[in-house]
């Protein structure tokens, strides 16, 4: 459904036209406030003692699953700009808990006093996505930002927005959302999808790739296709004496409305490298499942082995015994999920 973007007056974020995505909504029945020291007033873009008195104190366009908002405005030239705020439920100064959308997260020393060492800021609580030619690359992650992806002359502009967040700590974790929005030419705005997280963290990674396709249908216009790759950089194996190959698992599906109901369109699979055969990725995968399983006898690497083997085999039966052709689409069982499956179980105690 989309929505007309209305022009009104935000003093608080210097913006005109408003448009709110809400995504990812809270777990568990009941709301559990954050307790924190101190909040500035100037970082409070709204408050209410409920999140419908919240939502409706910032006039929203748009509203999904609950939480999370976006105000998408624009400038005399007619060009969008994008800022974005997950409501807090925060209880502040012993006072009783309220709802706010925040244009940025309160700093630590704020937020828990002095001297206390704080492993993430409240996630999501507000960040600009400035427009840019394409996506930023550098260390740390690509930051928030909002590119014009296509531009379709029925329907409108398709946007993808990344927001980031930074969680910190010794992985120095960085975690992004990808979220499109459809704005058309008679000034409506829609929410199209969200992309399944993107993160990187020490040796692991998941990151996502799309493609457009516009289906000319009014009530669903643009579909969005993603790859979604799960990378694991070179380990050691569990008795330390032999590497185990880095994993790039990709998957591919049609992206939905919140990022946890993307529609798979193929099981996991892994991209041959130049010299690799269907045999050496299989022993890649065993070598994984094996570490996923704990196998430390010979019975349970054999186990191991026949159930991996058997797998590739029925998933990939036209594939030539010899070395493949770079990038040649090779299918395989996740070696975590079959790993635990496989994963020995000790004999209770008596």
């Amino acid at each position: 459904m989309a929505h007309q973007i209305r022009k009104l007056t935000l003093p608080c974020v210097g913006f005109g036209i408003a448009l709110l995505l809400s995504s990812f909504a809270l777990g568990g029945e009941k709301d559990i406030p954050d307790r924190i020291r101190l909040l500035k007033p100037d970082l409070i873009l709204a408050g209410d003692d409920t999140l419908q008195g919240l939502i409706a104190r910032s006039k929203p366009t748009l509203t999904w699953n609950r939480t999370d908002a976006m105000w998408i405005t624009m400038d005399e030239k007619n060009q969008p700009h994008f800022f974005a705020a997950r409501a807090q439920y925060l209880a502040v100064g012993g006072k009783p808990a309220r709802w706010f959308f925040l244009h940025e997260s309160p700093d630590e020393h704020d937020m828990y006093g002095p001297h206390v060492i704080l492993p993430a800021r409240l996630p999501y609580a507000g960040a600009t996505m400035p427009v840019m030619e394409k996506i930023p690359v550098h260390d740390g992650g690509a930051g928030s930002f909002a590119i014009m992806v296509e531009r379709n002359a029925r329907f409108g502009s398709l946007y993808e927005i990344g927001w980031e967040h930074f969680w910190g700590g010794s992985g120095n974790n960085v975690e992004g959302r990808r979220i499109f929005v459809l704005l058309d030419p008679s000034g409506s705005a829609r929410f199209i999808a969200e992309s399944p997280m993107e993160d990187q963290c020490n040796n692991t990674s998941q990151s996502c790739s799309f493609k457009v396709r516009w289906t000319q249908a009014v009530e669903n216009p643009v579909e969005i296709r993603a790859t979604v790759s799960d990378f694991t950089g070179c380990e050691m194996n569990k008795d330390e004496s032999t590497p185990l190959s880095g994993l790039d698992i990709r998957r591919d599906g049609i992206l939905g409305v919140t990022s946890e109901t993307i529609r798979w369109t193929s099981e996991k699979y892994m991209l041959s490298k130049k010299g690799e055969s269907i045999d050496t990725i299989t022993e890649d995968i065993e070598d994984w499942t094996n570490k996923a399983a704990g196998s430390a006898s010979f019975e349970s690497r054999f186990k191991v082995r026949k159930a991996v083997r058997e797998k590739m085999s029925s998933l990939n039966p036209g594939l030539p015994s010899g070395r493949l052709e770079p990038d040649t689409r090779v299918f395989i069982p996740d070696p975590y999920q079959l790993g635990f499956e496989l994963r020995e179980k000790k004999p209770a105690n008596k």
